[in-house]
């Protein structure tokens, strides 16, 4: 009997070995590796005393031995467990690997904390402060195992401004099948932010593990919003039912009161804000150009606790000498458990066609500040630019209406002294060339010898799986071959009946038995039982090696040693070989 562990063993060994040389040529074939600092950031920063939070800390590398120092971090905080994640990936040729320290951490007292900064492997963290509110007295005195709480930033909120919605599930106990409805309204926009949090809290001296969700609702019309409350349905443990007791829990529902646009805002888009920037870039960032050069106006907007969506996009009035060619503008909208960030940036090009002083104009824009309550009103400045005629040996005075920033590039191709155009990152690109191809000619060469391992232990696996089934596929029929040595079979399923799974005992059984018989008609344990005599005591014995194999309700077959005592028993009858088709004929059906 082979043993197939010492089998297992060497494949997998082989299979390291091939990951090894994976991972090896990995890095050989990249080019770089990025490596941008040790970063902290935590996933709330407003918390009640006697709550948890968790603190990672990131590194652009993998780390295999050490870990940061939370001496200074145990001052303020409990240090309740900690976890380390490492990632590890190719991106376009540059290997990106990263550690994760995840740290649950539990404030000592209220009011504003600092985790100070870090240092791990000559990099340090920024520092981060956490803001730690006493516990709510109308939530202290909550001793229900299983409650919801629900909260809002404001109780009045401006038409199409965000308002931050929170809603947390206490629970002291076990819930299975658990299922709480999201907030739904027709007359505003809502947005789930960010994941789910999951940290502890203690109120009244017990503790809670608790589920937050967070939201940002936008109201879209001025009068009452009410947020229905949200309904937990679940079941607890009963001993006297299979499913458990099922329950349903719920809350009170919130009113906000939405009020409508300020009068003295002006004839423009509504935007309501905490905060509205906006910032432009020039490139060239010199005022003296000349004819048929192109300038690059970039513009980023930047919006806090709203949607970029709200601001409307440039308006490009057309300009004296000047042909104007937008992009098309980049926007996102970023969600945190903080609320939604949005930005936009658009990048317009001007190619001048005449010579003279051309002036871009300016731009501003109206908001409503949420936190002043006052208008504001945010401005870019116009700049102007001094157009200066070319040589006639370099370009003719007038650019025609159909110049492009496309032929503009073409036009400042770079030109060496001997007038032919030069090619300043030619030298990187054959570097770059070089290294890609001896990639590529290591790359294969790992192919090939992953190829030859892999051919290697199938071979060995199919040889040692021919063993195992005794020969199986080549029976021939001739009783004198070596395929049909009885004694052989035997002892190969003595063997296995010793240490080996049903599985293997049925499959030994059924060779030992074609070897028996003198037959390769038998595929089943009733082939074997027809040719029993019916108060043979083989025949229950394999009908339990049967239902151990077969039946939905299967008990580990513990029979063997019987199994083989009776075999023993029957291998002392002599038997001619038997013809299959007479064993399965079947009786007459009107017998004489």
């Amino acid at each position: 009997m082979v043993n197939r562990s010492r089998i297992q063993l060497r494949l997998s060994l082989q299979t390291t070995i091939a990951g090894i040389f994976i991972f090896i040529a990995t890095l050989t074939s990249s080019h770089s590796v990025v490596a941008e600092g040790f970063v902290a950031s935590v996933n709330r920063n407003n918390i009640e005393l006697n709550e948890s939070f968790e603190l990672t800390l990131s590194i652009d590398e993998q780390i295999f031995i050490g870990e940061p120092d939370l001496t200074q971090v145990a001052e303020n905080f409990t240090v309740l467990g900690k976890r380390r994640s490492s990632q590890y990936r190719s991106v376009n040729g540059e290997t990106l690997s990263s550690t994760d320290w995840v740290i649950s951490l539990k404030p000592k007292k209220t009011g504003y904390l600092v985790i100070p900064p870090i240092d791990f492997k000559g990099q340090q963290s920024k520092a981060i402060a956490i803001e730690v509110s006493k516990v709510q007295s109308s939530k202290a005195n909550s001793n229900s195992k299983l409650f919801f709480e629900t909260d809002v930033d404001r109780n009045k909120v401006y038409q199409q401004a965000q308002l931050l919605y929170k809603v947390k599930l206490y629970t002291a106990i076990n819930i299975s099948r658990a299922n709480i409805t999201e907030p739904k309204l027709d007359q505003a926009i809502i947005h789930s932010l960010g994941d789910q949090l999951i940290y502890e809290a203690v109120r009244n001296g017990i503790r809670y593990q608790v589920h937050e969700w967070n939201y940002a609702i936008f109201p879209q019309q001025q009068g009452t919003l009410t947020i229905p409350a949200p309904v937990l349905s679940a079941s607890i443990s009963d001993r006297s039912s299979m499913y458990g007791r099922p329950i349903s829990i719920t809350t009170e529902d919130l009113s906000i009161e939405v009020t409508p646009t300020p009068a003295n805002y002006p004839a423009q888009p509504w935007i309501a804000t905490p905060s509205l920037k906006a910032t432009q870039h020039w490139d060239p960032a010199h005022t003296n150009i000349k004819v048929g050069d192109s300038i690059t106006r970039t513009i980023e907007f930047d919006i806090t606790d709203n949607e970029i969506a709200l601001i409307p996009e440039l308006e490009h009035p057309e300009l004296t000498n000047v042909k104007t060619y937008p992009d098309k503008p980049q926007s996102e909208n970023s969600q945190t458990n903080a609320g939604i960030q949005g930005q936009r940036i658009e990048k317009i090009a001007y190619v001048v066609t005449k010579p003279g002083a051309i002036t871009i104009p300016a731009f501003e824009i109206s908001w409503w500040n949420t936190q002043t309550e006052q208008l504001e009103t945010t401005k870019l400045p116009a700049r102007t630019f001094e157009v200066a005629a070319v040589d006639v040996t370099e370009s003719p005075t007038d650019i025609t209406a159909t110049t492009s920033p496309a032929m503009v590039a073409d036009t400042k191709a770079v030109k060496n002294p001997n007038g032919k155009h030069s090619q300043p990152f030619a030298n990187q690109s054959d570097q770059f060339i070089f290294w890609w191809m001896l990639s590529s000619a290591a790359l294969c060469v790992l192919l090939l010898l992953i190829t030859t391992l892999w051919w290697r232990a199938r071979s060995q696996l199919r040889r040692i799986q021919q063993r195992l089934d005794g020969g199986l596929d080549h029976l021939d029929g001739s009783p004198g071959s070596r395929q049909f040595d009885e004694k052989q079979a035997f002892t190969t399923l003595k063997n296995i009946c010793v240490d080996q799974p049903a599985t293997e005992i049925w499959k030994g059984l059924i060779i030992w038995a074609q070897h028996y018989w003198q037959t390769p008609a038998i595929h089943s344990s009733d082939d074997i039982t027809c040719r029993l005599p019916a108060e043979s005591e083989l025949i229950p014995i394999i009908r339990k090696l049967d239902a151990a194999l077969f039946s939905p309700s299967a008990q580990p077959f513990i029979e063997s040693d019987q199994l083989v005592t009776l075999l023993k028993a029957q291998r002392a009858i002599k038997h001619k070989p038997i013809n299959p088709a007479a064993v399965h004929s079947l009786k007459p059906l009107y017998p004489q």
